[in-house]
């Protein structure tokens, strides 16, 4: 069964409603996080959102625009970088609705391609990904970089 959450865009006010979320997800510097968060709701290039059900959030999405500059020319990529939805409302349809609402930014910013990254053995991120017709289109490769010593 779906569940039709309210998707909110995130302003300063709403910041500690994301941070409770991200609590609940992630192992994180609650100072540094909070401010961050701060900043993105307050620009014009990022996206934050909040799913709200019965006024308690359920769900966030965070995302920005990225100008690409390579030989191939620019051009301007919405950059999903993370969709967290509380573990009881997952497969209701509010992921879809935070991808949906974030499309609809990005297409009225300009930005004709999202990208959203996944980790190679998240097997569920892939999958509802791919209920929304992003499709695998890079391999990327990381490696760590040891900082100099001062």
């Amino acid at each position: 069964m779906s569940t039709v959450a309210q998707i909110w865009k995130v302003g300063p006010k709403e910041v500690p409603e994301a941070m409770e979320l991200i609590k609940e997800s992630f192992t994180y510097n609650e100072v540094e996080t909070y401010d961050l968060l701060k900043e993105k709701a307050r620009s014009e290039r990022e996206l934050l959102l909040l799913a709200k059900l019965g006024g308690k959030a359920i769900g966030m999405l965070e995302a920005e625009i990225q100008e690409r500059t390579s030989i191939m020319g620019r051009k301007h990529i919405g950059v999903i970088y993370t969709v967290l939805v509380r573990e009881e409302h997952r497969n209701k349809g509010v992921g879809r609705q935070l991808i949906d609402t974030a499309i609809i930014w990005f297409r009225v910013n300009g930005v004709t391609e999202a990208v959203a990254g996944v980790s190679e053995n998240d097997t569920a991120g892939k999958e509802f990904f791919g209920r929304l017709e992003f499709k695998p289109y890079q391999i990327r490769m990381q490696r760590e970089i040891e900082p100099f010593e001062n």
